[in-house]
């Protein structure tokens, strides 16, 4: 039995499953070559069929009359692979999204007229056809090879480009059609943020350990302050928070600065100085839930502290902090840090940094990355991929610190941190065993959600490294009296 023609939806559908699985492999090999956080620029022809005509579409019209006619034979075509698709733009942004290896930057649209380039000389004005000539040659510089494989005949070859000007002419330039619909795309390619927003598995609601180690710091924050304000009572202080992040935590370090100015200049008797304060982070970190916490942090400021407007500046820098963020000798006090080579030079000289980082304190505690490392995962995709996690030892901080050479270290401390942290064991919870390994799960996923995503790529295989791990988590470490945070504090001042 005669198999039936593909209808037109089929014919869109075949090539738009080719396309997104051309598109997404180029996206794919383009991921594993950039550095992290690198760029890409893309302009590909895309379907505007209200405002362009695709070259395609005269070109098919023509080759059908010409199979109608038996001059092309139909088993050719439908045995041919035309590599000619201009996708929607909606159809480009899901490959994008679901591929998974960057974000869109920014996304315009733009027209380029057929015509781009023609002069019409004095001959040509006696060809009605001279502009559907211009526009065949164009198209036929791309196309030539592909059509010859196809009809082998130099002669069909011919009467193609013949047939193909007239048409472009009669039905579409005569109308005021006829541009290359272009689609411009900046692309940076993903990089490890913490999950956004507010729900179940979001930064937000799973960072108490992280404000646990914020609190911890204030000590060292306080000292540093002093010393710097009493050095020439500035006007304003600015301050940066390397790592902010979203949710409570991200305005912490800022409200605990103005609390600790606030105690200097009381003790003094003399007006707080204004305080300028950037929040840093990775460039796909949720800082719009941050922006929206402001209004409320200000009112704050303003009932318990008794600051007017102006006292504080709150700004982003987004940004890697493993590159330069700020201009030469810029900042007064660094929060957090962890190249100092880039700090150093936005540092004013005797300037302050505080550096907490987890630390590798294999006697008394346990790395959150080493249950994760024994899930099901292809080990090649494992190989291919950059893990950023690395708890280094107290004297490894130390020696990097020292041959870098452009900070002394004031005050060095370790302390620990519960993964258990702000967990409460409700009713219901009582009857699950897993109850703390869940909730020590949603703190890792809260950070590394986005890098595992973009390792597997596929959701499925996620939530089965994260169902395992809790598991793990539950029966191999909280089981045995293990489970925290070691946390490395610093105090650094600029030499």
């Amino acid at each position: 039995m005669p198999k039936e023609p593909m209808s037109e939806f089929d014919i869109h559908r075949a090539y738009l499953d080719q396309f997104k699985s051309d598109f997404s492999a180029f996206l794919k090999f383009r991921s594993e070559e950039l550095k992290c956080g690198g760029r890409m620029i893309l302009t590909l022809l895309y379907n505007d069929s209200f405002h362009a005509t695709s070259p395609g579409e005269p070109a098919l019209l023509v080759i059908k009359d010409m199979i109608s006619e038996g001059l092309i034979e139909e088993s050719k075509l439908k045995s041919s692979n035309f590599p000619i698709y201009a996708p929607y733009v909606d159809e480009v942004k899901q490959v994008i999204e679901r591929e998974g290896s960057f974000d869109i930057h920014q996304l315009e649209t733009f027209h380029i007229s057929w015509l781009e380039g023609f002069v019409e000389n004095d001959n040509e004005g006696l060809d009605k056809y001279a502009r559907g000539k211009y526009v065949t040659r164009h198209v036929r510089a791309v196309g030539e090879s592909l059509l010859s494989s196809i009809c082998g005949d130099d002669a069909i070859v011919e009467e193609i480009y013949r047939r193909f000007a007239i048409k472009v002419t009669d039905e579409i330039l005569e109308k005021g059609r006829g541009a290359f619909a272009n689609l411009l795309i900046s692309l940076v390619e993903k990089i490890l943020h913490m999950n956004g927003g507010e729900g179940e598995n979001s930064y937000a609601n799973n960072s108490l350990a992280q404000k646990e180690a914020i609190v911890k710091a204030k000590p060292l924050l306080e000292q540093s302050l002093n010393d710097l304000y009493c050095n020439g009572f500035p006007d304003c202080i600015t301050v940066a928070d390397m790592g902010c992040s979203s949710g409570p935590n991200a305005l912490l370090p800022t409200w605990e600065a103005i609390d600790s100015l606030d105690k200097i200049c009381n003790r003094l008797n003399r007006k707080p100085p204004a305080l300028h304060s950037f929040l840093n982070d990775l460039p796909g970190s949720d800082f719009n839930t941050v922006f929206k916490s402001l209004p409320s942090f200000y009112e704050r400021l303003r009932t318990e502290k008794g600051h007017e407007s102006g006292s504080c500046f709150v700004a982003a820098a987004p940004g890697s902090f493993h590159a330069r963020l700020f201009p030469p000798n810029f900042l007064d006090f660094s929060d957090f840090s962890a190249f100092l080579k880039f700090r150093s030079e936005e540092l004013k000289c005797g300037g302050r940094m505080i550096l907490t980082l987890l630390y590798n304190d294999s006697f008394h505690s346990t790395s959150p990355a080493e249950p994760a490392m024994l899930g099901s995962i292809e080990e090649s995709k494992l190989k291919s991929s950059n893990f950023p996690i690395y708890t280094p030892y107290v004297d490894e901080v130390k020696q990097v610190i020292e041959r870098e050479g452009s900070f002394d270290i004031l005050q060095l401390e370790t302390f620990h941190v519960s993964w258990l942290e702000g967990f409460v064991e409700n009713d219901n919870e009582g009857l699950d065993k897993y109850a703390r390994g869940k909730h020590v799960t949603r703190l890792v996923r809260a950070v590394v959600e986005s890098l595992v995503s973009s390792i597997c790529g596929d959701d499925a295989i996620a939530e089965e490294i994260y169902r395992r791990y809790e598991i793990k988590v539950t029966d191999e470490i909280l089981e045995k009296g293990r489970g925290a945070f070691a946390n490395l504090l610093i105090s650094l001042v600029k030499k």
